[in-house]
């Protein structure tokens, strides 16, 4: 399975991974001067074909239709930190699961 990248752009803006245990991790995602932290569910699918191209089973980032469920955006590195813990304890990620 393809591994979510620690740092990739998407729409315009850079993302970069600041810490992940499991499938929860907290992204800095920046755009020139402004920046802002989003707190995750990493997502996967087990790989699919489209338009005659086979795409490889990968850990997904969320979607904005995901938004508000499995994606949540900060202005500090506090307050998606919290959600962080939040998740993982609703979830059980335990410090075995460090990716």
């Amino acid at each position: 399975m393809k591994i979510l990248q620690k740092e990739f752009n998407s729409k315009k803006f850079q993302h970069k991974q600041l810490i992940r245990r499991g499938n929860i991790a907290v992204f800095e995602r920046s755009k020139g001067t402004a920046t802002h932290f989003e707190t995750i569910i990493i997502g996967s699918h087990n790989g699919y074909t489209l338009a005659g191209m086979y795409i490889e089973p990968s850990e997904t980032y969320p979607s904005t239709a995901n938004w508000g469920s499995k994606g949540w955006t900060f202005t500090n590195t506090a307050m998606a930190l919290a959600k962080m813990v939040a998740l993982e304890k609703k979830h059980g990620v335990d410090d075995a699961q460090i990716i």
